[in-house]
Order: structure tokens, then sequence, then C-alpha cells
């Protein structure tokens, strides 16, 4: 296996009303910390109210997976 690294964007598109934004960023947040060790994956998450920007890493096929299923 190698290591390969995808770094991608996305517009936010979570709606803050009534402190929405926090309670989906705290679920993101606590989804990936379950599901991407088991997968070997790793990474990070940035965001600034309007994007999202993220790393993960790990085995291609697996972080390729990993992507589908965010952008779905």
């Amino acid at each position: 296996m190698y290591l390969s690294r995808l770094l991608y964007y996305s517009v936010n598109r979570v709606d803050n009303q009534n402190g929405t934004l926090q309670q989906e960023l705290k679920e993101i947040m606590l989804a990936s910390q379950r599901n991407n060790p088991p997968l070997g994956v790793s990474g990070a998450l940035i965001f600034n109210y309007n994007y999202f920007a993220q790393v993960l890493e790990g085995d291609r096929k697996v972080i390729t997976h990993v992507f589908n299923k965010c952008t779905q």
C-alpha cells in the first residue's frame, strides 16, 4: 500500500439558523473520528463559514471511497 493524499474543498451549504451549523460541524467531526481510523484514513478538516477544505490520507482506493461518500 502506498500512502495517497486527497485535498478538496466544497462550498458550505449548511444554514446557520438556530445554531444548526455548530451541530452539523460536531456531527461531521464525530462521524470522521468514528469511521476513519478503522479504515486507516487520517486527515484534516478546515472550515471558514463559507468553505470546507479537507485533506484525506490513506490507501488510494479507501480515500476515494470516503471522498465519494462525502460528496453524495
